[in-house]
């Protein structure tokens, strides 16, 4: 019986542990800045940099991240996928590698359309969605961690 005891004590134990591994990953924020790195007629090279936050008493490891834009419901750019890892201390800050996004308008004529618009009057935006996924170890676990922000062209 107290065999039973310890290991019903220890599985409750090992639940909450897990649940308070993921609590805790809901809590690292990012930070996404986007800038017009160059535009042609035919594409947008957006600059993408990432802070990622800990505003926590724990220490992360986590993998580059992976930048996804959308536009009306549509992707538009994804960044290179990099096999790098990072860590970050408790209550600070980590900015990483800047990475670019190049958008092919012509290919998405509602955008091509809102851009050439926007250019011409100096009137109106284009509401791009970021949606930002970060890799990060919980325990030996690789769970992902998604923020979104919304920015205009």
């Amino acid at each position: 019986m107290f065999i039973e005891l310890a290991i019903g004590a220890g599985a409750i134990w090992l639940a909450s542990k897990a649940v308070g591994w993921a609590k805790n990953a809901s809590r690292l924020m990012s930070d996404v800045k986007v800038r017009i790195h160059k535009l042609t007629l035919t594409r947008i090279t957006l600059g993408v940099s990432v802070v990622a936050k800990n505003p926590t008493k724990n220490t992360y490891r986590f993998k580059h991240p992976v930048v996804v834009l959308e536009y009306k419901k549509q992707v538009i750019g994804t960044s290179v996928i990099q096999n790098i890892n990072y860590e970050i201390v408790p209550f600070s800050e980590l900015g990483l590698n800047d990475t670019l996004i190049e958008i092919n308008v012509m290919a998405l004529p509602a955008l091509a359309v809102d851009i050439f618009r926007i250019l011409q009057t100096a009137t109106g935006n284009a509401p791009i969605l970021i949606r930002t996924t970060i890799p990060t170890y919980v325990g030996n676990e690789l769970v992902s961690f998604t923020d979104e922000q919304t920015i205009t062209l």
